[in-house]
């Protein structure tokens, strides 16, 4: 859900995302203001209906926020879209959804079937939210979304976002 959708539902206010001494650390809460860590917290908790449940609450050019097993995991977006790239952001939420699943699942078929340990988990999830975060960057870089990726030279750039 997004970050809009996630407030209306729990009536808890974001505020922005800072980062700590002006130094990105991506995928870690260090880069979260205290009050935004807090307000997650109170999100995870008024979302936790079952241990398995996992909420993704999608930021924008900020990345996104997973929080599952009490935990808050921030993946800042490494790509940055300069504004005058921007050209429509219909269906940004969709296609970081389909990046989202087509990496975690991906990284669930290269782990050790027999570990199942939570840093698995965790490394499935910052892996599917890369992958959702570079769709998303991608999808809003052209006029409608149906165009995501249009041309072998952007599915080049995306494998190489990817580290593939």
């Amino acid at each position: 859900m997004s970050e809009n959708e996630a407030e209306a539902i729990t009536r808890i206010p974001l505020t922005s995302l800072t980062t700590k001494n002006n130094k990105k650390e991506e995928n870690s809460t260090e880069d979260m203001t205290e009050s935004m860590r807090i307000a997650f917290e109170d999100m995870a908790k008024f979302f936790s209906y079952t241990p398995q449940t996992k909420i993704i609450i999608t930021l924008g050019e900020k990345g996104a926020v997973a929080l599952y097993d009490e935990k808050i995991q921030h993946f800042e977006n490494s790509i940055r879209v300069p504004e005058e790239k921007v050209v429509d952001p219909t269906g940004a939420g969709d296609a970081f959804a389909a990046g989202f699943v087509y990496g975690f699942l991906q990284k669930q078929k290269e782990k050790d079937t027999t570990d199942h340990s939570r840093d698995e988990e965790d490394k499935c999830i910052r892996s599917a939210m890369k992958y959702g975060c570079v769709m998303g960057a991608y999808c809003v870089m052209e006029i409608s979304a149906s165009s995501v990726p249009k041309g072998i030279e952007k599915r080049v750039e995306i494998k190489q976002h990817l580290g593939l």
